[in-house]
């Protein structure tokens, strides 16, 4: 599990932002704390990027998981999106087995790779938006589930039958 930046790190980690010219997507994978959030989806305002939010592993119900979330002022939310659940993908260190992963770096990879194959307009969701890596998702989720968390704003990771893991959502 990753372990949460105090709000001194935090800091420092977006001030040495300030030196770049220019960044599209911030990921900070397996950061859920909702005050780092927050910080994290204001900088994120101020510079025109967009920020890809973990919930907690161990979140299950959609209050859990949009705790995370519910720090964010609707300016903040306008540059955040949150995905769930976590991810089960490949460990290098230690090959052939899956270790836990946050979702956020597989999205980043994902809004890329779709950026670069369709365009920025194209929301990178659908059975077409398939998350590569994936060794399964620690939750499958069902229609049953999806619907309340994308009525919350949670884009849901889901796995369809000749399709494999795909983003189902684009909120």
């Amino acid at each position: 599990m990753a372990r949460q930046p105090n709000q001194q790190q935090l800091d420092a980690g977006l001030r040495a932002l300030d030196a770049v010219d220019l960044f599209n997507l911030l990921v900070l994978p397996g950061t859920t704390a909702p005050a780092a959030i927050a910080l994290a989806a204001a900088y994120c305002k101020k510079r025109r990027a967009f920020l890809l939010v973990d919930p907690p592993a161990s979140a299950t119900t959609g209050a859990e998981i949009q705790a995370t979330v519910l720090g964010l002022t609707p300016a903040g939310k306008s540059h955040a999106a949150i995905y769930h659940p976590w991810l089960r993908i490949a460990d290098p260190l230690n090959p052939g087995r899956p270790r836990l992963s946050p979702p956020s770096g597989t999205i980043a990879v994902l809004i890329a790779r779709t950026d670069a194959a369709r365009g920025v307009w194209k929301a990178p969701a659908g059975l077409d938006a398939k998350l590569e890596g994936v060794v399964t998702l620690d939750r499958v989720l069902t229609d049953a589930e999806s619907g309340p968390l994308n009525a919350r704003g949670i884009n849901c990771l889901r796995s369809f039958p000749n399709s494999g893991f795909v983003a189902w959502g684009g909120r």
